[in-house]
């Protein structure tokens, strides 16, 4: 039914006229319009009910402040209607006279009864009618896959700083909609309403000036197919009166199909400078500006340098305003200052926020890969790496996906995906292009993974590449711009601490000549086999013990295959702190003397890590675990900080290290991020984890090479007791692709061979040093110019000789138990559970 003028509506006055989806923001805007017009018979409807109303009211209002929003729920509450919900929901409807529906009522199967009604000949009107047939002022209306939010806020923007009255509204929540202001607007304004897809289904006018974005494939699962949805969009140029005009997308691929179809004045914008009249676009290489063309010649409407907001696709949005605006009177001195002036759009690529030297992005307005992907073209000018969180439903357009592969491989360093097929579509995309991936059940985990792996100067950006994602996972006082706030907070408070520098010169660091390696000529070698106990694990053992003294804690706990343990048991030693280290039985016999030097007590036990987490929790003692304590990763600082103070001239460019569970590393990436946010260094070398056996969960992300031989017999060499799964990996694997570096799984022939080039060379460091050797031989062969680099290979953990027999443990108290009772029997002889 055509709606052309009020009379047409004011007829209805005084029949049963309904209202489905009345609490939503197009359904209560209705219902207001229709009672300011006297209307007495109205029937609203609405899903949910009760408390389940208010809450889908205060959802659907966000564009209202608290007050606003609880007084729009009493007028609706309190309104002279029948208010139908729940199970009641559509009642009645056949009986109405009108109804008015929102604009995606036929994507949900309750509102079946709508069609039936329909179909028997009730008329069904929207909120976009009214607006194009009841505005007294011209109409500029935006549509496009991508970019109307934009482009018509900032219309509205130049309109409004030209003086010119004008209204905004239409299909973004988070603008108010304008229908009971309508009469208030002279007809020298104008009302700039941003009209989706759906609107379009049922528009019987078209406004003065139509404006395209830009056409990608985007809801094709609600129209069907791809042709489908294009012939929607050609409804509103196919309207425009003779006298109006038809502004267009020169870049398109669709220009020439919308041209075809356009009944009004013909003008376009591109980034290609305008050749005919009513044109615009860019001229000029060094310092491009906006060029239009009329009857008057060609006039600069703003310099690209103008334009606040980063991306080719803002530079498309700016040009589209300008244009509407242009072709709308106002001056070229205010589109300038309008253009200049212009802070974007909530949800649209919107930073939140930059804190620690991290920036925080809002884009949850991009529900298809095209607008991701348009996000991630803007960001990578500031050559910043990019976290990526994604996730929701694919609107039957996943070969379009396949867009985001490269785009992924070259500015995004971590993605964090949600449920949904949208996020499963992201997550196979990201694993084909290498990028790491993370699952996460809900926002608020997906935020912890993003804090895990995001460093200074990296950019987090939400943005879902999926439908449905508000509801799904950002609805809510807790929504990730709290969540972003919430670390503004904490990261101002600890930034009043000082930074862990417990580093103190442990090891050289000396160059070497190891021409022995195929590809491999001279590099550094940090021989970390040389601190006091052996083991680079003592400076985080130091730390940690340190602390564990600081808080008066009884003794600690440390599940070790051996380094660690030695290193807590010496740190527990000089300060009297029992330690209890739980060892598994294979431990190497020369390891365990070490350790009795020390005098721990020794639980050497089957599943020694599970049953040491057990012990911890009994008897409140703090578990030394590297994986799992962050004060181990922060003690591992002072290696990075170490080796900064021994490469003064910042001429390292390649870092290899074995790592089981990823602590050490991840301490080393956290002291050069550290300095680097403090401006102390600027160079971060790449960092390159080498792992074999059980301890590969690290590698296997970069090292696609399949696992050879069993885990157990692999895990005997350069890792055995590696945890793979550690909750530090997602960090790591963060870092190591922020920094250009890599992962190794390096076998046990490669660690055997590098093993004994070091031997040959007397440096007797462990297969750890050796397998971390070979990897660098590897990285170097693949180079096409090894020369230039200065790697260090950092030599981690003393070698042991074979040991005859059982280990000498004399002096030490040692319990052999696999049960849990015995070990509490064991430990209850010095310490009570709490």
């Amino acid at each position: 039914m055509a709606i052309d003028s009020k009379d047409d509506l004011t007829r209805f006055r005084d029949c049963p006229v309904h209202i489905a989806g009345v609490a939503g923001t197009e359904g209560f805007a209705v219902l207001e319009y229709l009672l300011d017009l006297g209307f007495t018979k109205i029937t609203g409807h609405n899903l949910d009910g009760g408390k389940a109303l208010e809450r889908a009211f205060n959802t659907a209002h966000v564009a209202l402040d608290k007050t606003a929003r609880k007084q729009a729920l009493d007028r609706l509450r309190s309104a002279p209607i029948r208010l139908k919900t729940g199970k009641e929901y559509l009642a009645g409807i056949e009986d109405a006279a009108l109804i008015f529906a929102t604009q995606n009522w036929f994507a949900h199967d309750a509102n079946a009864p709508l069609q039936t009604a329909r179909n028997l000949g009730v008329p069904l009107a929207f909120i976009t009618q009214l607006y194009l047939a009841l505005s007294p002022a011209p109409v500029i209306a935006v549509t496009g896959t991508n970019g109307k939010t934009t482009v018509s806020t900032w219309i509205y923007h130049i309109l409004s700083r030209a003086g010119v009255p004008c209204l905004m509204s239409g299909n973004d929540r988070y603008h108010p909609q304008a229908l009971n202001r309508l009469d208030d607007l002279p007809a020298h304004g104008f009302l700039v309403l941003e009209i989706s897809n759906r609107q379009l289904l049922e528009i019987q006018r078209g406004p003065h000036l139509a404006v395209l974005t830009g056409i990608q494939p985007d809801h094709v699962d609600e129209h069907g197919s791809f042709e489908n949805y294009l012939n929607t969009k050609l409804r509103l140029f196919e309207r425009v009166p003779a006298e109006g005009f038809c502004l267009l997308n020169r870049d398109d691929p669709y220009h020439a199909l919308f041209r075809e179809h356009s009944t009004g004045r013909l003008a376009t914008y591109g980034h290609e400078p305008p050749r005919n009249m009513l044109e615009t676009g860019l001229s000029g290489d060094i310092s491009p500006q906006c060029i239009a063309r009329d009857t008057r010649g060609d006039t600069v409407l703003f310099d690209v340098s103008d334009i606040p907001l980063p991306g080719r696709h803002n530079r498309m949005n700016a040009l589209a305003a300008a244009t509407a605006a242009w072709l709308a009177g106002v001056s070229t001195e205010t589109i300038r200052s309008g253009i200049a002036s212009f802070r974007g759009v909530k949800h649209r690529l919107e930073l939140l926020a930059e804190t620690g030297g991290i920036r925080y992005f809002d884009d949850e307005a991009s529900t298809n890969p095209a607008a991701t992907a348009a996000a991630l073209h803007a960001l990578s000018e500031s050559h910043r790496p990019i976290v990526l969180i994604a996730g929701g439903d694919v609107k039957d357009n996943a070969s379009d996906y396949d867009r985001l592969k490269s785009l992924f491989q070259q500015w995004v360093a971590h993605i964090i995906c949600l449920p949904g097929n949208a996020g499963d579509r992201v997550a196979s995309m990201a694993a084909s292009a290498g990028i790491p991936v993370d699952q996460a059940g809900h926002l608020a985990e997906a935020m912890t993974l993003a804090d895990s792996v995001a460093s200074p100067g990296m950019d987090v950006v939400l943005s879902p590449a999926g439908a449905g994602f508000h509801s799904r996972f950002n609805a809510g006082a807790r929504g990730f711009r709290r969540m972003v706030r919430d670390r503004e907070r904490i990261h101002r408070t600890a930034s009043k601490r000082r930074p862990v520098t417990t580093h103190r010169r442990e090891s050289p660091l000396t160059p070497m000549d190891v021409r022995e390696v195929p590809g491999l000529g001279s590099c550094f070698f940090k021989h970390e086999y040389m601190c006091p106990t052996g083991s680079h694990k003592d400076r985080a053992a130091r730390y940690q013990v340190a602390c564990a003294r600081r808080d008066g804690a009884p003794g600690v706990i440390i599940p070790s295959s051996g380094n660690a343990a030695i290193a807590v048991a010496a740190a527990g030693h000089a300060v009297n702190l029992p330690v209890y280290a739980f060892l598994a039985p294979e431990t190497h016999p020369g390891k365990l003397e070490a350790m009795a030097r020390y005098r721990p007590r020794l639980i050497i036990c089957q599943r020694s890590i599970r049953r040491a987490g057990n012990a911890a929790r009994r008897f409140g003692m703090p578990n030394l675990r590297p994986s799992r304590d962050d004060r181990a990763v922060q003690g591992f600082m002072s290696l990075g900080y170490e080796i900064a103070d021994q490469d003064p001239g910042e001429n390292l460019t390649d870092l290899f290290i074995f790592c089981t569970s990823g602590a050490t590393l991840t301490g080393i990436a956290r002291a050069f991020n550290d300095l680097r946010e403090r401006h102390v260094r600027q160079r971060f070398p790449r960092l390159h984890a080498v792992q074999s056996g059980a301890a590969a969960d690290i590698a296997r992300r970069f090292d696609p090479r399949p696992v050879p031989g069993t885990r157990k017999k692999d895990s005997r060499k350069a890792g055995f007791g590696g945890v793979a799964g550690s909750p530090l990996s997602a960090e790591l694997s963060g870092a190591i692709h922020r920094s250009g570096g890599s992962g190794w799984f390096i076998t046990d022939s490669e660690t055997a061979a590098a093993g004994e080039i070091l031997k040959s060379m007397g440096i007797a460091t462990s297969a750890e040093g050796g397998a971390a050797l070979a990897a660098l031989g590897r990285f170097l062969s693949t180079c096409d110019s090894p020369g230039t680099l200065q790697p260090l290979v950092i030599l981690t953990g003393r070698a042991y000789p074979d040991h005859p027999g059982p280990a000498d443990l004399t002096g030490c108290d040692v319990c052999r138990s696999n049960t849990y009772q015995g070990i509490e029997a064991f430990i209850s002889q010095w310490h009570t559970q709490p």
